[in-house]
C-alpha cells in the first residue's frame, strides 16, 4: 500500500471572508469549507523555507493530497489529526500557493500547497 492509497493525516478547510461592520470596519470570519480532509504535512526543508521567505511570513509545511481539493490562497487548512490521533490544539496556517500537481514522492501524482504561519516580524 502506498501513501496514496492511504494519507494517514486528517485536515479541515476553512474559507477567508470578509465583511463590513457596522462601523465600517472589515470584519474576517473563517466558515468551515472541508473536514476530514485526507492528506499528508511534511515539513518544509531549509531551502525551501529561504526561497519562499516573506515578510511576515514563514513556511512552515507543505501538504500533500491524493486528489486536487481546490483550495487556494483564500483559505486556511488545520492539520486534525496525524496516523490516526486527534491533534489537541490545531493551529490554523495559511495557504501559500494555489493547489499544485507534484510528483517529486515518487509515487505517482499527488497535489501540493505550502503553508505559513504569521509571525507579526518583517524580514
Amino acid at each position: 500500500m502506498s501513501l496514496l492509497d492511504s494519507m494517514h493525516h486528517r485536515a479541515t478547510i476553512y474559507k477567508r471572508t470578509s465583511t463590513q461592520g457596522a462601523l465600517g470596519g472589515t470584519k474576517s470570519s473563517f466558515p468551515v469549507v472541508q473536514t476530514d480532509v485526507e492528506c499528508w504535512e511534511q515539513q518544509a526543508s531549509q531551502s525551501e523555507t529561504e526561497k519562499h521567505k516573506k515578510k511576515a511570513r514563514r513556511l512552515v509545511s507543505k501538504i500533500y493530497f491524493p486528489s486536487d481539493p481546490g483550495i487556494t490562497e483564500q483559505n486556511l487548512i488545520a492539520i486534525t489529526s496525524r496516523n490516526d490521533v486527534d491533534v489537541s490544539s490545531p493551529v490554523m496556517l495559511e495557504i501559500g500557493t494555489d493547489t499544485m500537481p507534484d510528483a517529486s514522492a515518487g509515487l505517482g501524482w499527488m497535489f501540493r500547497v505550502f503553508c505559513y504561519l504569521e509571525t507579526g516580524e518583517d524580514d
